[in-house]
């Protein structure tokens, strides 16, 4: 019995895909190798391929959902189900909390969702079995900031003068 092929790549799946040229692919792989970055970013900045063509591929690849962050609330009740500061270091946001008959499991927005000692460390910080769902990591970013941003005071009228 022959030993299974290895799993493609993203730029092998793209071209396959339809989604992207070999041409294309070279240019990407030149530009990341100048410049470094991961190839998927690097597709999506060079306007090869869409970022959510990107994300969907690599979500079918690794066996995970893709979310959509894009204008999405997170209730306060569930981003602070994990400690800001793991939040913001890791990159992640807890974004849902699912109950199934076999327990609740926190629904985890990562750009790394095969991050084993990510999903580990959330796990250990939320005291919940955390179940990843990809997210770019531009748009985790600003779903943190929506998340996470500070209600300004509001501000006193100053005091009028009665003259």
């Amino acid at each position: 019995m022959a030993p299974p092929s290895p799993p493609l790549r993203l730029g092998e799946r793209l071209v396959q895909g339809g989604r992207l040229s070999r041409p294309e692919l070279a240019r990407a792989l030149a530009f990341q190798k100048r410049r470094g970055g991961r190839l998927g970013e690097v597709l999506v900045k060079l306007g090869l391929v869409p970022e959510a063509v990107v994300q969907g591929v690599l979500a079918r690849a690794l066996g995970v959902a893709c979310l959509d962050l894009h204008g999405r609330r997170v209730p306060p009740a569930i981003v602070r189900l994990v400690p800001e500061e793991l939040i913001r270091r890791r990159g992640v946001l807890p974004v849902a909390l699912l109950s199934r008959p076999a327990g609740t499991r926190l629904l985890l927005a990562t750009s790394e969702p095969g991050d084993a000692a990510l999903l580990g460390e959330v796990a250990r910080a939320s005291r919940h079995v955390v179940t990843p769902v990809l997210a770019s990591a531009r748009e985790i970013r600003r779903a943190i900031e929506r998340s996470l941003a500070r209600p300004q005071p509001a501000e006193s009228p100053s005091p009028r003068r009665v003259a």
